[in-house]
């Protein structure tokens, strides 16, 4: 009965070890998705603006190609009526 007691104490603490040692790779395992996740987040944000800024720049490129049309008609005109008179 010792040894089988003995035997059975030994398994025990083969598996206490175990989880232990689980628990700390979990534990890792969370910090490192954790990171992960909040590096996403980040980037996530920073795509946000990105796309944000690269709206206003197009809408602000298509006003100055508007303005340029608008300057070039009217340049037209103007030459057209210094060329009649």
């Amino acid at each position: 009965m010792y040894n089988k007691a003995k035997t059975n104490t030994r398994f025990i603490y083969l598996d206490e070890s175990i989880v232990i040692t689980l628990t700390k790779k979990h534990d890792y395992n969370s910090d490192q998705l954790r990171e992960a996740n909040n590096a996403l987040k980040d980037a996530n944000r920073r795509i946000n603006e990105l796309m944000s800024a690269n709206a206003a720049l197009t809408a602000e490129r298509d006003n100055l190609a508007a303005a340029l049309r608008d300057t070039e008609d009217a340049l037209k005109v103007k030459q057209t009526h210094v060329k009649l008179t």
